[in-house]
């Protein structure tokens, strides 16, 4: 029996968090939902961490932004695509380790299932994150 795979969404935009649930739970995927920096930590150290993170790193709570930071050495393995804005250059992300990036925009919801689609199947026979990706 084939495992379905957990993927956290986070963002702070309430209507980004349910069009990517929708979108991604029609595609078979279990979703978990986070709206700030301490709802990612609180759901990843938990007993079943998510297989996969998608994350707009723009949260509004900036005093536990640095825990996002952590993620590489706390969370190894947990591969991560980053969707943002990306002339949003009042954010480092420089330490956070992602497998993918995907600008935000109308129509990012497609390259976004594309991405998670290809991370899970490389995953599936590597049982590693697959190289970076961007779309």
């Amino acid at each position: 029996m084939k495992k379905t795979i957990t993927i956290l969404v986070a963002d702070r935009n309430r209507h980004v968090r349910e069009l990517l649930k929708r979108e991604l739970a029609e595609a078979g995927y279990r979703i978990l939902l986070a709206k700030t920096a301490l709802e990612v930590s609180d759901t990843i150290y938990q007993q079943n961490p998510p297989d996969l993170l998608i994350l707009d790193p723009d949260l509004p709570d900036d005093e536990n932004i640095h825990s996002l930071k952590l993620l590489p050495e706390k969370a190894p393995s947990l591969p991560i695509i980053l969707h943002m804005h990306a002339a949003d250059t009042t954010i480092d992300t420089s330490e956070i380790k992602s497998v993918g990036f995907v600008e935000k925009n109308g129509n990012s919801i497609e390259h976004v299932k594309k991405i998670v689609a290809e991370i899970m199947q490389a995953m599936e026979f590597e049982k590693s994150p697959p190289p970076m990706y961007n779309i």
